[in-house]
């Protein structure tokens, strides 16, 4: 979660930055989009690690 909280934050900053200055070449919607979904995957896939690497046999280490 702190992954897809972090992510959004930079999209935020991204977009004010787009919004107050015209030729940063940040991107758009699209570039936007894909940026959270790629955080989605990345928090996904860090959930799933934790969970097998933590949780996944009960070994309590």
């Amino acid at each position: 979660m702190a992954g897809l909280g972090t992510g959004a934050l930079n999209e935020i900053a991204e977009f004010v930055v787009s919004t107050m200055v015209p030729r940063s070449g940040v991107g758009g919607y699209i570039n936007t989009a894909l940026d959270l979904c790629a955080d989605l995957v990345g928090a996904i896939l860090a959930l799933l690690y934790i969970r097998w690497r933590y949780l996944g046999d009960g070994d309590t280490r």
